[in-house]
């Protein structure tokens, strides 16, 4: 499955949860405590496919330079 497509369904995954946790729990101090967790493992799969996208952007160049 091609990067950019896992990326958006973890994404949207996670922007579920963050619906399903805002309907479901009452406002107070856990339900912040969750969306900040559901917000660092997002940003946390935003890092790990950039550094995925650049890693193959470098392995790419490189087999070119080898060429």
């Amino acid at each position: 499955m091609p990067l950019n497509v896992r990326l958006a369904l973890a994404l949207f995954a996670y922007a579920l949860l963050a619906v399903l946790v805002w309907r479901t729990m009452e406002p107070d101090k856990i339900r912040l405590v969750t969306f900040a967790v559901l917000g660092l493992f997002a940003f946390r799969t935003i890092t790990q496919a950039a550094r995925l996208r650049r890693e193959a952007e470098d392995e790419r160049s490189g087999d070119e330079k080898h060429n």
